[in-house]
């Protein structure tokens, strides 16, 4: 250990010189990756790059002496009646303060240098901000192509670098400006002078009510595009009145209305105007606490749900019975009523 923090310090004490000294005209100017904690986004050459990295040597060389430290006195308290332990434990303590000493000249050299060379940073970046960046786009780095120079399917980051009539689209230049009817085969809406790129087609965004679709972004704000029995049309939501035909599950009815299904006839119907034992379709047409029942025994009625104990007739419906109870045939000549599952 002794050797290690005495051949550090040489070490240390001997890079400013080198590191200050004019070693080549030429500038690299590489650009750091991942830059360090304080220092500069780019370096012109290697002693530069040294400059930077010798107070974290410092540092850690300084954290390893007070480390052996610590060891040697623990060493030292524990050690009991065993001469080689004691031993070992004096030498590690001597060690560790002969090596701070050296620490503490070499810092004193350095700070009679520059004192910039024994400072340590750690000006960390905020998470997300972009290092070494242009500041005229975001995230990208300095090394951005000119404006204009990347060809078609050419890889990109930014738009500016692309030739005329194409954009940077999934990292690359693509061909742009696509009308109606056009293909876009990135799958990408960019691609299209106007409109929503569909199954690679560019195609309108401002169909009307009752108009053929196949997404909701080819319809006009505000409006759905909505599935009924054999085709898609643009409607738009709560705007049909009761008696209206509807797709069943859709919004389209106005409020205090639902979509129920009349064997195959959906209509807009009233919410909770159905009395109980009356013909409904759907449980929203019932009145609140019941519900609309489709079973063999009693198609499209409303019941009371909750209403039925063991061993009373039931509709087939088993919401009707109470608790944990069902509702089966198994009463007599195999009617049904509330029983235990």
């Amino acid at each position: 250990m002794k050797q290690t923090l005495i051949l550090t310090a040489i070490f240390l004490s001997l890079l400013p010189p080198f590191a200050l000294a004019e070693v080549a005209d030429t500038e690299l100017n590489y650009f750091l990756v991942s830059p360090i904690p304080g220092g500069d986004t780019s370096v012109k050459d290697f002693p530069q790059y040294v400059e930077f990295i010798i107070p974290f040597l410092l540092s850690f060389a300084a954290i390893a002496a007070l480390v052996m430290f610590v060891v040697g006195g623990f060493q030292y308290m524990t050690g009991g009646m065993s001469p080689a332990i004691l031993t070992n434990a004096k030498e590690r303590i001597s060690n560790a303060i002969f090596g701070l000493v050296i620490i503490v000249f070499s810092v004193t050299i350095l700070a009679t240098i520059n004192p910039e060379l024994v400072t340590l940073k750690l000006d960390l970046n905020k998470v997300g901000e972009c290092v070494g960046c242009n500041a005229t786009y975001t995230n990208k780095r300095d090394d951005l192509a000119p404006p204009g120079s990347l060809g078609e399917d050419a890889t990109c980051f930014e738009d500016s670098e692309c030739v005329d009539g194409t954009r940077c689209i999934n990292d690359k230049c693509t061909r742009a400006g696509q009308g109606i009817g056009q293909s876009c085969p990135s799958g990408d809406g960019k691609q299209c002078e106007s409109g929503v790129c569909v199954t690679r087609v560019c195609v309108r965004s401002d169909l009307e009510k009752g108009e053929g679709c196949q997404t909701t972004p080819q319809c006009k704000a505000g409006m759905e595009c909505i599935q009924w029995a054999t085709s898609k049309t643009c409607e738009k939501a709560n705007s049909l009145d009761e008696g209206a035909k509807c797709p069943i599950g859709s919004n389209l009815c106005k409020a205090g209305l639902f979509c129920g299904d009349s064997a195959g006839f959906n209509e807009c119907y009233r919410k909770y105007s159905v009395a109980d034992g009356n013909t409904c379709y759907g449980d929203p047409h019932c009145l609140a606490g019941s519900a609309c029942t489709k079973n063999l025994i009693s198609s499209n009625i409303c019941f009371k749900m909750n209403s039925k104990s063991r061993g009373q007739e039931c509709s087939g419906d088993s919401r009707e019975c109470t608790g944990n109870l069902i509702c089966d045939d198994v009463g007599p000549g195999g009617s049904y009523i509330c029983t235990l599952e």
